[in-house]
């Protein structure tokens, strides 16, 4: 059901799109499709309300890391942090 503008609600939950529900077998599944932007919004949203400090999301291909080819399990953004060079802005932290 469209609530106005672009806010749906569907089983007592509002989404900023039209979610699509699924039943099957007597479960019902609701699904909401989003952009990359808005799932990311989401995701540092869900975090920041947790406390975590976001922190700015780090290039592919490392800088000033010759042992590295690419970032591969995201770690490596914090190395600076685990070696103790670079405080972290606070004691959780979250990019995307």
């Amino acid at each position: 059901m469209k609530l106005g503008g672009d806010v749906w609600s569907a089983g007592g939950e509002h989404f900023s799109c039209r979610p699509f529900l699924f039943e099957k077998n007597g479960f019902s599944v609701t699904i909401c499709h989003m952009t990359s932007d808005e799932i990311r919004k989401k995701y540092l949203k869900f975090f920041k309300e947790r406390e975590h400090a976001i922190v700015p999301s780090a290039p592919l291909v490392p800088e000033n890391d010759p042992t590295t080819l690419f970032t591969s399990s995201g770690m490596q953004p914090m190395v600076p942090y685990l070696l103790g060079q670079t405080l972290p802005q606070g004691v959780w932290i979250a990019d995307s």
